[in-house]
């Protein structure tokens, strides 16, 4: 029988607080989208964000293909992260664990 043996969050490894991104926003997007990319900061009362990349990686435009190959990668890399910690947390080997739910509020991939 299957059972959680323990849970554990990892997040990326840039954070920022809510005034920076709103800062970043402006510097991202202009007229309409920055407006509303405000409004939107502004109401959710979040105060910081994690980003798998420093600010300067999103200013280099890139394809679709290459943010969605980007996603898997960081992902993966966030997952092995999460798994290494989960094993050394609950004593186990990595083949004990059989299921990793991951919740990704940002990637397409």
């Amino acid at each position: 029988m299957s059972y959680i043996e323990t849970v554990e969050t990892i997040n990326p490894a840039h954070s920022y607080t809510q005034e920076e991104i709103a800062q970043f926003i402006s510097v991202l997007f202009s007229g309409l989208m920055q407006n509303r990319y405000r409004q939107i900061f502004k109401n959710a009362r979040v105060r910081s964000r994690y980003l798998a990349r420093p600010f300067e990686w999103y200013l280099t435009p890139k394809t679709f293909r290459e943010k969605n190959e980007d996603a898997v990668e960081q992902t993966c890399l966030l997952a092995a992260r999460c798994l290494n910690s989960l094993c050394a947390k609950a004593s186990l080997e990595l083949e004990a664990i059989q299921h990793l739910v991951v919740v990704n509020s940002a990637s397409l991939a």
